[in-house]
C-alpha cells in the first residue's frame, strides 16, 4: 500500500561492483545541469536514529532518506 500509494518503482540492482558507481556517476555529471541531485537527499540521520528514519521513508514527504554512520 505504502509503495503503491507513492507510484514508486523499485528497482533492484544485485552484485554492484565499482563500475556501477563509476556510471552512476557519469549519469550524474551527464545530467547534472538538469536535475537538481543536492535536492533527491531528503532527510539524513544517524544511526541512532534509524526507527525515525524508517518512519519518514515511508511517508510521502520524503524523497531519498540517507543514514549517516
Amino acid at each position: 500500500r505504502l509503495i503503491s500509494g507513492k507510484y514508486a518503482t523499485i528497482v533492484g540492482v544485485p552484485g554492484q561492483t565499482n563500475r556501477s558507481y563509476v556510471t552512476a556517476l557519469k549519469v550524474m555529471s551527464k545530467f547534472k545541469s538538469q536535475i537538481n541531485f543536492s535536492e533527491i537527499v531528503t532527510h539524513t540521520f544517524s544511526l541512532d536514529e534509524i526507527d525515525r528514519a524508517m518512519d519518514v521513508a515511508i511517508r510521502e514527504e520524503s524523497m531519498k532518506v540517507a543514514i549517516r554512520p
